[in-house]
């Protein structure tokens, strides 16, 4: 299944400082995956018992996280607790961030970025998640955009490229991923 971020509605932040869209979960909620579009400095919600892990996928952000500054340029990412102190600071312009939360003792996640490739295999194991870094166009003409998840199990509706999970996906030009892959 193919998960396009632009299908999504998106919903502000509750201090009204950035706004989200839920791109996917599993049925226990043990962990959720959405993207955010942070327009200016502002504090991060804290999530107790919750793990995070943030992935810029388009842009520059600066987190400070209890105190330590991380510069995060698209591609980079930083792993968190939700207890933590975390803010995105000097914030020059719009950057679109995806980001896995996952309830601490129920999921947990690998994160592996792969190279730029023209092929790009499915997921392998159920709520494995495959997160697109850049823009792209299949072989069969389907669009990709920055923050597109390509994933097994579907707890979402069927999408356009819905059966892309079956398959490996073949680009015209190299597109980089990050693979998020559950733990056993």
């Amino acid at each position: 299944m193919l998960i396009q971020p632009a299908e999504k509605t998106s919903v502000p932040w509750a201090n009204g400082r950035g706004s989200t869209r839920e791109l996917a979960h599993d049925v226990r909620r043990s962990w959720r995956l959405s993207m955010a579009d942070i327009r200016e400095d502002a504090p991060f919600s804290t999530f107790p018992d919750i793990d995070r892990i943030f992935i810029v996928v388009d842009g520059e952000v600066r987190l400070r996280i209890d105190g330590v500054e991380h510069q995060l340029v698209a591609g980079a990412a930083v792993e968190f607790r939700g207890e933590s102190a975390a803010s995105a600071v000097a914030v020059a312009d719009t950057a679109h961030v995806v980001n896995l939360m996952t309830v601490r003792g129920e999921a947990q996640f690998d994160c592996l970025r792969a190279e730029p490739t023209l092929e790009v295999g499915p997921p392998v194991v159920d709520d494995e998640l495959v997160v697109f870094l850049s823009r792209g166009r299949t072989m069969d003409g389907i669009a990709v955009e920055p923050g597109t998840v390509l994933m097994k199990s579907s707890s979402e509706e069927p999408s356009a490229g819905s059966d892309a999970a079956q398959s490996s996906l073949r680009f015209t030009d190299p597109v980089a991923v990050y693979r998020l892959t559950p733990r056993s």
